[in-house]
């Protein structure tokens, strides 16, 4: 038989994991934010103590028991309430997001599921009939560097199939071959472009307008066009360096930088421009002179200077020569796209120490900003190694773009969602 105080207790624990509205702080199981498991954790801690029990069973023994029975009916509403929001709004704000992997993908051909969103099944923007959870934000890459080649294990993605096993289990699988689609609305005041930062292939479907691009050896951006309004967005994204659905024996061969993926807020066209730049990343070292130069310049066709860079540390070459003298030999070049005119515009690298040229580097800049691609080649000198690790089109402020609600809950429902989450905090207050 179980005691009146522990009747209240399982109630509100039960109230607490019930699945609720995505729009919901206290969502419901998983217990995925913070603020959840703190509430949790004050829970247990308040069932687990002796005074706060004590008091719990006065409360309820109260006005001859009608507090008690009070208290029951409003826990027993709260439950079926919450639980209705949840049929009713299950997928609240952010992204929806649907990851498959290629190698051994799932014979259902859903989407696969994750901790954060066990329950979730439809979905409104990618209309697939499977979810595996909303991303608040799309803002996925390594944590070691944007060119690194390590895969899923010093990444931001959150795969939810990356340690399934026996499935997934070969030692060497990293660099997960995966598909990841995306769906949100986005509300922009003014027409705008969207910067998508990716490495991959990437298809981006805009209220039925696509855009497509492909790179696997170094970082893209791609302008996806919005018009004033609400739009519909559509990301369908995917990094696979071979064709096959089967784990194979041995690794792929790597083609470059691990899977990438960032989406942007949108940008007005008039401020576009002057937030794109290109930096290109390389060395130069003077192997006879057993030197490295302390900064590089950049000079256009008429010989005037256009940028100079301070050269940084690069103890993995000073280890291959070896010479620690050459260590000071790696160069960062950072050109604004507000700086350059429309066209082709053709740059000189050189070493300010006597003007001797390194490389040629062309940019070719769209002014509609379709294109900003730069093409660097290095000048070959008997005596003097030099290469280009990366050349990259980026961003000069980059903020993640953040999702519109894909459905917008009436008066009544809020009503309802602030109702729900405000018991929570009026009841853990009571028994705290």
């Amino acid at each position: 038989m179980v005691s009146s105080v522990r009747k209240y207790w399982i109630l509100w624990f039960v109230f607490l994991a019930v699945p609720g509205s995505g729009f919901l702080r206290f969502d419901g199981i998983p217990f995925s934010s913070k603020t959840e498991f703190a509430v949790l954790a004050v829970s247990v801690v308040g069932a687990l103590l002796p005074a706060v029990r004590l008091t719990l069973k006065k409360f309820v023994q109260g006005r001859d028991g009608l507090n008690g029975q009070l208290a029951t009916l409003i826990l027993a509403c709260a439950i079926v309430a919450k639980l209705f929001t949840f049929v009713l709004l299950p997928l609240g704000d952010g992204f929806e997001a649907c990851y498959r992997s290629i190698y051994a993908p799932l014979t259902s051909g859903k989407c696969e599921k994750s901790f954060e969103a066990p329950f979730l099944t439809y979905d409104l923007i990618n209309v697939q009939g499977s979810i595996t959870r909303m991303e608040p934000t799309i803002d996925f890459g390594s944590l070691v560097s944007k060119m690194s080649l390590i895969g899923a294990s010093k990444t931001s993605w959150k795969l939810p199939f990356a340690n399934d096993f026996p499935r997934l289990s070969a030692p060497w699988l990293d660099r997960l071959p995966f598909t990841a689609h995306f769906g949100t609305m986005v509300s922009v005041k003014a027409r705008s472009v969207i910067p998508i930062e990716y490495i991959g292939e990437l298809k981006v479907d805009v209220d039925g307008k696509i855009y497509s691009g492909i790179s696997y050896k170094r970082l893209e951006t791609l302008w996806v066009p919005v018009q004033a309004g609400k739009n519909s967005l559509r990301i369908i994204y995917k990094f696979a360096e071979d064709n096959t659905s089967i784990v194979p024996d041995i690794a792929p061969v790597i083609q470059g930088p691990w899977a990438h993926l960032f989406v942007g807020e949108p940008i007005s066209l008039k401020d576009a421009r002057s937030n794109l730049q290109v930096h290109i990343k390389g060395w130069v070292v003077n192997l006879e002179q057993k030197s490295a130069p302390k900064f590089v310049e950049l000079r256009n066709e008429s010989g005037a200077r256009v940028g100079r860079f301070a050269t940084y540390a690069r103890p993995d070459l000073a280890g291959f020569f070896p010479d620690q003298s050459l260590s000071n030999s790696g160069f960062d070049l950072v050109i604004l796209a507000d700086s350059l005119a429309p066209g082709v515009t053709k740059l000189t690298l050189v070493d300010p120490v006597g003007g001797t040229p390194i490389a040629n580097i062309s940019l070719d800049f769209d002014p509609s900003l379709r294109k900003l691609q730069a093409t660097p080649v290095m000048i070959g000198e008997v005596g003097r190694g030099s290469a280009f690790d990366s050349t990259m089109t980026l961003l000069k402020n980059r903020s993640p773009l953040a999702p519109g609600r894909m459905i917008e809950p009436t008066k009544i429902q809020q009503a309802l969602l602030l109702l729900i989450d405000s018991l929570v905090i009026v009841l853990l207050a009571a028994v705290s």
